[in-house]
């Protein structure tokens, strides 16, 4: 893709969402996931990740049971978009997320932004590929070392 990860973000969302269909995703989301849904008319459906203590104050990963709570409450939502990892490095579990999202008849979506680097080595934690999501987007440029 060009224009970095906003465009593939874009995309995905724009792909898999249409006006008035719910997407479950995580409040710590880039802007760009929210600028697909003004475009497609998508209602979001927000995951309260945790908040870190001071001084850094960062959000967490999405946790299964906050996923699975909002599949339970919003069972005709289209899509689970998940950050892998989130901008401060944390992940979910995403194979479990995966797994649910798909148990329920809907897609799983992740913004990897920050984990181009896990397709590339042992002893990383899962990519989004390999965790079975249905669309992934990656950045090289961020945490790949593009060349």
């Amino acid at each position: 893709m060009v224009g970095g990860t906003t465009s593939s973000v874009q995309s995905m969302v724009l792909t898999a969402c249409k006006r008035g269909d719910e997407i479950i995703l995580p409040r710590n989301v880039h802007r760009s996931v929210l600028n697909a849904l003004v475009l497609c008319g998508a209602v979001p459906v927000y995951v309260n990740p945790e908040v870190d203590k001071p001084p850094l104050a960062s959000r967490w990963a999405m946790k299964r049971e906050q996923v699975e709570k909002a599949i339970k409450e919003h069972p005709n939502a289209v899509a689970v978009l998940v950050n892998n990892p989130t901008y401060y490095g944390i992940c979910s579990d995403l194979r479990a997320i995966v797994k649910m999202a798909h148990d329920a008849g809907m897609l799983c979506l992740a913004d990897e932004a920050h984990g181009t680097h896990f397709y590339f080595g042992g002893g990383l934690p899962v990519s989004a590929m390999a965790a079975g999501a249905d669309m992934a987007s990656v950045s090289m440029h961020k945490s790949g070392g593009s060349l």
